[in-house]
């Protein structure tokens, strides 16, 4: 937590202009704490612009781009689920099949955001993994977003029969011939590669 402090100063943003904070929520029947980030968390007079980090990252990973930003925008961000200063879970849900991973991941976002101090309508930034977490929530509340931005990120591609079961043969020779703990998203990303081609907003 001193360290967030140190690269946020150290690239130019005074931490009397940023809120660090724990978002509390409720997962699987116990408190789950999300490390949460707000830079000009009172000025409801810029946009709200919302960033979502990858793997093995934290918020403040973003500290080369968050003064240019805060220019224009309230930026906001979280340490994502089991990384940064954020809770560590020991759920079981995530480990149990695609489906159910992905229901406990699109639990956790909804009920983040809906925590969190957000306006009705804001800009969604996703980065790799976190990426893969902004599609989720853009599927979940399009009505709250202005736009989405994916920035390399995982899971965009198009499901593909032959890939898929080339991924799932090489995933279960890797686990022990088992297929528990798999999480890969099969079809619904399709419907943001399709609108993509087509050069059509996926909001309208």
């Amino acid at each position: 937590i001193i360290q967030e402090g140190k690269i946020l100063e150290l690239n130019g943003i005074p931490l009397t202009n940023v809120v660090r904070e724990f978002t509390v929520i409720e997962m699987d029947g116990a408190p789950f704490k999300v490390r949460t980030f707000y830079i000009g968390k009172d000025d409801k007079t810029k946009p709200t612009l919302m960033i979502i980090h990858g793997n093995i990252a934290c918020f403040v990973g973003f500290f080369r781009l968050l003064k240019l930003l805060s220019e224009k925008y309230r930026v906001v961000g979280i340490d994502n689920m089991n990384l940064g200063v954020s809770t560590r879970s020991t759920s079981k849900a995530p480990h149990k099949d695609c489906e159910t991973a992905e229901a406990w991941i699109q639990d956790y976002y909804t009920k983040t955001i809906n925590a969190m101090d957000m306006p009705e309508k804001f800009y969604l930034v996703g980065h790799s993994w976190g990426g893969y977490g902004s599609m989720m929530i853009a599927s979940i509340m399009p009505h709250r977003l202005e736009a989405l931005f994916l920035m390399s990120p995982a899971g965009v591609e198009g499901y593909n029969p032959d890939t898929y079961q080339k991924r799932l043969g090489t995933f279960i020779s890797q686990n022990g011939g088992k297929e528990e703990g798999l999480v890969y998203k099969k079809s619904e990303n399709q419907y943001f590669v399709d609108t993509y081609k087509a050069k059509k907003n996926p909001f309208s």
